[in-house]
């Protein structure tokens, strides 16, 4: 079973972890046949030279390709889509570190379960520098399980997911969405189908203040409320769910990124 990888890399990117989550996804003991670098926009010179250095080492995993523009993650995601060659796509973030045996957990189970068409795995959170671990962000497991966390809080840690290409294009690919990764995850249970996560720490996750701030404020829950509304028009929750889901949102929405950082990992998740 063959893989491509996806990276979507924009110009505020730090070069270090950038060459670390590239690292980590060339060294996995299950190699992937196609690494795809979507360039959002134009990038620094460091950025570029890391880019094109494990371009020349490996000319034949890497395809590099450049929007002229900064379009956004899920611009980017729904272009890069297009360019992978293999039927499952694995989705890694730029400055996160997937485990050596991520791809080889993964296609072990999906080798089993060709019916899953999406399928992710935990997180072990650290903070910026990955010196210290802070939490584990499990997610449910099973598609049951899946399906009711989808109708309150986002059921899949994005950078751990692996998806068939065509079940991606089927629902009509990544959207330019503020939360781009969970509109495709209900777009994808609209159509009931079959989800499921590993019950393993698949990738090692940075978080930092910028990850907080950019789930605060009105530009974040506008963004949620679209993603509700899509909820309640596709009939995965009612009314009443909406109403409740919305003013859950909007009092995280507005806890300072601060305190969010403080509290995210143990009190704000379970109220989610």
């Amino acid at each position: 079973m063959n893989i491509s990888v996806l990276i979507s890399v924009y110009d505020k990117e730090n070069p270090q972890y950038l060459k670390e989550a590239i690292a980590s996804v060339i060294n996995q003991t299950y190699k992937p046949k196609q690494i795809v670098i979507v360039k959002d926009g134009e990038l620094t010179k460091k950025l570029d030279r890391i880019i094109y250095n494990y371009k020349n080492k490996f000319p034949e995993l890497i395809d590099i390709y450049k929007l002229e523009q900064n379009q956004g993650l899920g611009f980017a995601l729904r272009f890069g889509i297009e360019k992978c060659k293999c039927d499952y796509i694995a989705r890694m973030d730029s400055d996160d570190i997937s485990k050596n045996y991520r791809f080889e957990k993964q296609i072990n189970y999906l080798e089993k379960n060709k019916d899953i068409d999406i399928l992710g795995g935990y997180i072990q959170e650290y903070n910026k520098t990955m010196e210290k671990k802070l939490s584990i962000r499990r997610v449910p497991l099973n598609n049951e399980e899946i399906y009711a966390e989808i109708k309150k809080s986002n059921p899949f840690n994005h950078s751990t997911v692996i998806m068939k290409k065509k079940s991606v294009l089927e629902v009509g690919n990544y959207r330019d969405y503020k939360i781009e990764d969970y509109d495709l995850w209900i777009r994808m249970r609209k159509k009931n189908m079959k989800m499921s996560n590993l019950d393993d720490i698949l990738v090692n996750y940075r978080t930092s203040y910028s990850m907080y701030k950019r789930r605060t404020g009105i530009k974040y829950l506008k963004g949620i409320i679209i993603i509700e509304k899509e909820l309640l028009e596709y009939k995965i929750i009612n009314k009443l769910e909406y109403i409740k889901n919305v003013i859950i949102r909007t009092f995280l929405a507005f806890i300072p990124s601060s305190i969010k950082m403080l509290l995210y990992p143990n009190i704000v998740r379970k109220l989610k």
